[in-house]
């Protein structure tokens, strides 16, 4: 049966006839560790559209290691400017927990919808921090959480268990948390980034299909690196849109209290 999903894709014609939705991008013009193109607010706007993402979650790029504050800034004014395209997501330093729930609180005030975790760009694990304040947050005002690695699918499990309004979104594509993503109602696994051959295929055999959602890193990569093992992948066209649309637009329905296209 021919994929017209794959077929458009060859052919270059995007988007896939409904609006793609990025769970994994980052912005910030003016700061990075090494040239990354389509920083300029309007070339990311521009970029989006070229692929058909019309809505993404994003986080900063500063935050990783440096000012997180700052870098929630740039994410406020992109929000601000862009709200029908951006869920903007509060960047945290596991280093700082005395800093976590004023910067919470600030963030969400100006209008961010979620919370980025990355202790391992910041010298830590997710084991080696009590996180617990942050979840609490997170369940409280029913928002995603995006950690780059959860480490311990036991762990992840427990804390969906005892957060249970909160969403978990494993950042980076993994097959040990099928367990948690299968099992917990509020977990999800990002397809960012996929590397291997066959690696997104192997994703869909093992865990629910509708637990699994598109993400690209943008703009630390690019949007077609991330869609292209999607599209061309041997899966059906309606897992395909599952992954690229319907469920990312379920997280988004359900915890993103901003406006969304």
């Amino acid at each position: 049966m021919t994929d017209p999903l794959l077929e458009q894709a060859r052919r270059g014609i995007l988007p896939i006839g409904e609006p793609i939705i990025d769970t994994h991008a980052h912005f910030e013009p003016g700061f990075s560790y090494y040239h990354i193109p389509y920083l300029d607010e309007d070339a990311a706007v521009r970029e989006m559209d070229r692929y058909g993402v019309r809505y993404a979650f994003v986080f900063s790029f500063t935050g990783v290691r440096s000012d997180f504050a700052l870098g929630n800034d740039a994410i406020i004014r992109l929000v601000a400017r862009h709200p029908d395209r951006f869920a903007g997501f509060t960047t945290l330093n596991v280093n700082y927990p005395e800093l976590w729930l004023a910067e919470l609180d600030r963030c969400w005030d100006a209008g961010l919808a979620g919370i980025k975790l990355i202790p391992h760009y910041q010298g830590r694990k997710t084991l080696d921090a009590d996180l617990s304040p942050i979840l609490e947050w997170a369940d409280e005002h029913a928002c995603p959480v995006l950690n780059h690695s959860w480490d311990d699918p036991a762990a992840l499990q427990r804390w969906a268990d005892q957060w249970p309004n909160a969403c978990f979104i494993i950042g980076h594509a993994s097959l040990d948390y099928a367990e948690a993503v299968n099992r917990c109602p509020n977990v999800y696994q990002c397809t960012c980034a996929l590397l291997m051959k066959g690696q997104f295929e192997r994703m869909c055999e093992r865990l629910d299909a509708d637990k699994l959602v598109y993400g690209s890193d943008f703009a630390d990569l690019d949007i077609a690196f991330g869609l292209g093992p999607i599209l061309w992948s041997r899966v059906s066209a309606e897992t395909k849109r599952k992954v690229l649309s319907h469920n990312p637009r379920r997280i988004a329905d359900r915890y993103i209290r901003a406006p969304r296209g």
